[in-house]
């Protein structure tokens, strides 16, 4: 650009405010059923966790449950490993709540990003 030139004017294209943003957030429909995602979630939790107490090994476990496995891969191998599940649960919690209509998708989604941010991101800047 030219000394003394103006800069281009960039036009307000169809934004929207933070109001109406988080209006259409919240309103937007679920591509899924809460209570029914969040029932088999944890019935499968359930089964996987009896089956490793029985003494069945990955394999066998992968093998019964590979659908779930390639669904909720990181949810599996948190499972099988014993990983803790706090955050899971919670996230299970919110969804039980989304499902009697007591919060959206939307409040569930910055209730699940307070509590990393909280858990993760505030202890390593204070």
């Amino acid at each position: 650009m030219k000394r003394g030139s103006k800069a281009p004017v960039v036009q307000n294209l169809d934004r929207k405010s933070l109001t109406e943003s988080i209006n259409e957030a919240e309103n937007a429909p679920l591509k899924f059923n809460p209570e029914e995602r969040a029932a088999l979630i944890r019935s499968t939790i359930d089964k996987i966790r009896e089956l490793k107490i029985s003494g069945a090994d990955d394999q066998q476990i992968f093998t019964e449950f590979s659908q779930f496995a390639e669904q909720y891969p990181r949810i599996f191998k948190c499972i099988l490993a014993g990983e803790d599940t706090t955050t899971l649960l919670s996230m299970l919690a919110l969804m039980d709540k989304m499902s009697t209509g007591s919060i959206t998708q939307h409040q569930a989604s910055v209730i699940v990003g307070k509590e990393l941010a909280n858990k993760y991101i505030k202890p390593i800047i204070q």
